[in-house]
C-alpha cells in the first residue's frame, strides 16, 4: 500500500513537462539560434523557438521568460526588469 502512495505521488511530476522560468540573458547567438545561457542555464533554441520582443529587445542583460517542454525551449520572452530581480 505504501508503494502503491508514494508511486502516485510521482505521476505529475512525470506527466508534466511544460515548465517556465525567469532569469537573464547572460549569452546569446547572434541569429538567435543556437546556445543560449539564461539566469545560468544552457538552452538550445531553434528556429521553431519564438523570440517575444513586445516589452523590447531581447539582449544580454535583459530579463526574460524562458517556456520549453522536456528539452525543447519553446519561447523566450522579454519581460520587465523586476521579474528577474535585476540589480543595476
Amino acid at each position: 500500500m505504501l508503494i502503491l502512495f508514494c508511486s502516485l505521488l510521482w505521476v505529475p511530476v512525470l506527466g508534466h513537462d511544460d515548465n517556465e522560468f525567469s532569469g537573464t540573458v547572460e549569452r546569446m547567438p547572434e541569429s538567435g539560434v543556437g546556445t543560449w545561457v539564461i539566469g545560468g542555464r544552457k538552452l538550445t533554441a531553434t528556429e521553431q523557438t519564438e523570440i517575444e520582443q513586445d516589452e523590447g529587445p531581447v539582449r544580454v542583460g535583459t530579463c526574460v521568460e524562458v517556456d520549453y517542454e522536456g528539452n525543447k525551449v519553446e519561447e523566450i520572452e522579454r519581460k520587465p526588469t523586476d521579474k528577474c530581480d535585476i540589480v543595476l
